[in-house]
């Protein structure tokens, strides 16, 4: 499919996921599409294919994620804003955040093999991240230091499908914060450490569930 039809495709699931989740409704035992919701631990939300067997599988192919991003105005001077744009800069700093932490988990898993090629035996890994926002405000010129705690958070949707006939095998859905224990002096040094950690505990996280499920 197209990363236009790929991206729609993660929003559709995370528009549905919000409103299952909203206080008036429950998460959706199945999908639209026959997926049966497990325990997805620490995600929010996780959904497989019932009875699918991953044993032939060996190798994993990670696809570059969609990312979509909040639309937030300048809130200029205001002291009650908690959301701020972010410049082409620095969302292409993010995409490659995320991209080299990804990659890196994927790397090490002992249960499959990374590859950039479709084929037999081969999972894709099909994601996006959206709804991304920034809690951090621009340091004014001249003004006294900035500490903040959070500095941002966004959704993660992510499919596992076969690479050949892109049957989807498994959906999940999860928001993350990345934050600091205390609030701490905001730099563009030690924000985009921040979100270095962030992106990776969170793609170990995914590591270790796609290995879980593989084993089921």
């Amino acid at each position: 499919s197209t990363p236009l039809a790929a991206i729609a495709g993660v929003l559709l699931v995370a528009v549905a996921f919000a409103a299952a989740a909203s206080p008036r409704n429950t998460v959706p035992e199945i999908t639209a599409d026959g997926l049966h919701r497990i325990d997805g631990g620490p995600l929010s939300g996780a959904w497989a294919k019932p009875g699918i067997d991953l044993s032939a599988y060996t190798k994993i192919r990670l696809l570059p994620a969609e990312m979509g991003f909040r639309e937030v105005k300048d809130p200029g001077l205001r002291r009650d804003a908690t959301d701020y744009p972010l410049d082409e800069g620095q969302k292409q700093r993010l995409r490659e955040t995320l991209q080299e932490a990804f990659v890196t988990a994927l790397g090490k898993s002992r249960r499959f093999e990374l590859t950039d090629e479709a084929g037999p035996g081969v999972l894709e890994i099909r994601g996006a991240i959206i709804d991304v926002v920034s809690h951090v405000p621009e340091q004014p010129i001249g003004r006294s230091a900035i500490f903040v705690r959070s500095l941002g958070e966004a959704t993660l949707v992510v499919e596992l499908r076969d690479s050949e006939t892109h049957e989807v095998f498994a959906r999940a859905i999860d928001r993350r914060a990345a934050e600091r224990q205390t609030p701490g002096r905001s730099s563009s040094v030690s924000n985009l450490a921040e979100v270095r950690r962030a992106a990776q505990r969170w793609a170990d996280l995914l590591r270790r569930r796609l290995e879980a499920f593989a084993e089921l």
